[in-house]
C-alpha cells in the first residue's frame, strides 16, 4: 500500500501544477497593478497675440471715455484703468468674490448671452453718494445695497454697459439693458459653468477712494464682434509671402530637325482698283504699287503670320529683311 507522500508520480505532478498556475495569474497581477493616469488636454487659446494686443487697446481707449464721463458727472477727479484682461471660465469667475458684493447683470441687444459688472458695495456707495452731492467716502460697514442704493448705482452701471458699446458702433448698432442684480456669485446661473467669459478687472479711483471693478461678458456676445477684429487683423493678399514661381525652361533645339526645309511665304498689301477696273485689266496693264508697301511684307509659316520684314535686293536678288517677330 502506497501512501500520498511517498507516490513519486503525485510528488512531481504537484510543483508543476503549481508552476502553472502561478504562470497563468502573473498576468492578472499586472493588470491589477497598472495604474491609468488621466491626461488633461490642454484648453486652446481664445484670443492670439494680435487679437489680445487689439482687445486690450479697444478696452483701454473705452475705458479713457468713460473716466472723463464719470468726472462730468460725478464733479470729482475721477480715473479708469485696465489692471487685466483675462479669459476665465464662468465657474472660474463666480468662486473667486468675497462677500459682500454687488453684481449688475446687463444684456447687449441684438447679441445674444448676459454680461456682468462686479463691483464692491463699499465703492458702489461712494459713487452714489457723490451723485447725490455729497463727499462720495466709502461705508466702514460692510453691507449690501439697499433697493435705493441699487436704482442710484444703475445709473453708473448703465453708463458704463452704453460706453462699451459705443465703442463697437462701427461694427454693430448695441443697446445694453439692465436685466437684474445678485449678491451673492454661487446663484448667478448666467452663464454655462464650463462657457468662456471675457473679463476685464478695471483699477476705479474717485478721488482718494479706489477700488476694483470687474467687466464679464461671454465669448458668445462677443463673437459677431472678434470676426470683425479677426477679418481687420488678417493680412491682405497682397502682403502674403508669394510662393516662388517655378523658373520657365528654355526649348532646347532638337538637331533632327536641322536639314528638314520648311517653305515661307511673303506678303505685301498691293494696290486697290474698284469693281469696275477689274474686269477691265489685260496682260501687260501696270499697278501702282504704295511706297510703304515695301516695309509691310508679312513673312507666313503656312497660314500664320510670324514675321514682318521689309522688301529689298541682296546680291542681285529680291530679299526681305525681318524687322519684327510677331506673337504667335
Amino acid at each position: 500500500m502506497e501512501t500520498p507522500g511517498n507516490n513519486p508520480t503525485e510528488t512531481q505532478a504537484a510543483p508543476a501544477a503549481a508552476g502553472m498556475v502561478t504562470a497563468a495569474a502573473a498576468p492578472i497581477a499586472d493588470a491589477k497593478a497598472a495604474v491609468i493616469k488621466p491626461y488633461n488636454f490642454p484648453s486652446h487659446t481664445l484670443l492670439n497675440d494680435p487679437e489680445v494686443r487689439r482687445v486690450t487697446a479697444d478696452y483701454n481707449e473705452i475705458l479713457c471715455v468713460l473716466a472723463r464721463r464719470f468726472a462730468s458727472l460725478l464733479r470729482a477727479e475721477f480715473d479708469l484703468s485696465l489692471a487685466s484682461l483675462q479669459t476665465p471660465t464662468f465657474r472660474q469667475f463666480a468662486a473667486n468674490h468675497p462677500q459682500p458684493t454687488h453684481f449688475t447683470l446687463f444684456r447687449v441687444e441684438p447679441l445674444r448671452g448676459i454680461g456682468l459688472i462686479e463691483t464692491n458695495p463699499s465703492f458702489a456707495l461712494a459713487l452714489t453718494e457723490r451723485l447725490m452731492g455729497g463727499p462720495g467716502q466709502p461705508d466702514a460697514a460692510s453691507r449690501h445695497l439697499t433697493e435705493i442704493e441699487v436704482a442710484l448705482f444703475d445709473q453708473v452701471a448703465q453708463m458704463f454697459a452704453q460706453g462699451w458699446c459705443e465703442h463697437w458702433a462701427a461694427y454693430k448698432l448695441l443697446k445694453p439693458v439692465l436685466i437684474g442684480h445678485e449678491n451673492e456669485s454661487r446663484y448667478l446661473q448666467t452663464s454655462p459653468a464650463d462657457a468662456p467669459l471675457l473679463l476685464a478687472t478695471v483699477n476705479a479711483h474717485l478721488g482718494d477712494v479706489c477700488s476694483t471693478l470687474q467687466f464679464a461678458v461671454p465669448f458668445s456676445t462677443l463673437d459677431p464682434l472678434l470676426e470683425k477684429i479677426r477679418a481687420e487683423l488678417a493680412p491682405a493678399a497682397d502682403s502674403l509671402p508669394q510662393a516662388p514661381t517655378a523658373v520657365a525652361k528654355s526649348a532646347a533645339w532638337n538637331p533632327t530637325y536641322d536639314d528638314v526645309r520648311m517653305a515661307i511665304t511673303a506678303q505685301m498689301p498691293g494696290p486697290q482698283i474698284t469693281a469696275r477696273q477689274l474686269p477691265g485689266l489685260k496682260v501687260g496693264d501696270l499697278l501702282d504699287m504704295p511706297v510703304e508697301s515695301a516695309s509691310q511684307v508679312q513673312l507666313c509659316l503656312g497660314e500664320k503670320a510670324r514675321f514682318t520684314g521689309r522688301l529689298g535686293k541682296c546680291d542681285d536678288k529680291w530679299a526681305v529683311e525681318v524687322i519684327q517677330v510677331l506673337k504667335s
